[in-house]
C-alpha cells in the first residue's frame, strides 16, 4: 500500500489535532502565539512536500480511489500556502 502519498494530508491533520489539544491547556494570555505555531509546522509540510518528487508519473493508493500527480501536488502546496496566510 502507498500511504506515503497521504503523507501530507496526514500531517495537516495531525497538526492541527495538536493545535486544538495545546489550545484545550494553554492559558488564555498565551492563545495569541498558536496562530504562530500552526503556521510553523503548516510552513514546514509545506516545505516537506517538496521532497515528494512526482514527476510525469501519477501513482495510486487504496486500490485507485486515491491518485497522485503533478496537478494534485500542485493544489496540496497551494491550499496549504493559503492555509498558512489564513492562520497568520
Amino acid at each position: 500500500m502507498n500511504l506515503h502519498l497521504i503523507i501530507p494530508e496526514m500531517a495537516v491533520v495531525g497538526l492541527a489535532l495538536a493545535i486544538l489539544l495545546v489550545d484545550l491547556w494553554t492559558p488564555p494570555a498565551s492563545k495569541s502565539r498558536l496562530g504562530y505555531v500552526a503556521a510553523g509546522g503548516l510552513a514546514l509540510i509545506l516545505a516537506l512536500s517538496f521532497s515528494a518528487n512526482i514527476g510525469d508519473n501519477s501513482m495510486t493508493a487504496f486500490g485507485g480511489l486515491f491518485i497522485c500527480d503533478g496537478l494534485g501536488l500542485f493544489f496540496k502546496r497551494f491550499f496549504i500556502g493559503a492555509a498558512i496566510l489564513v492562520v497568520l
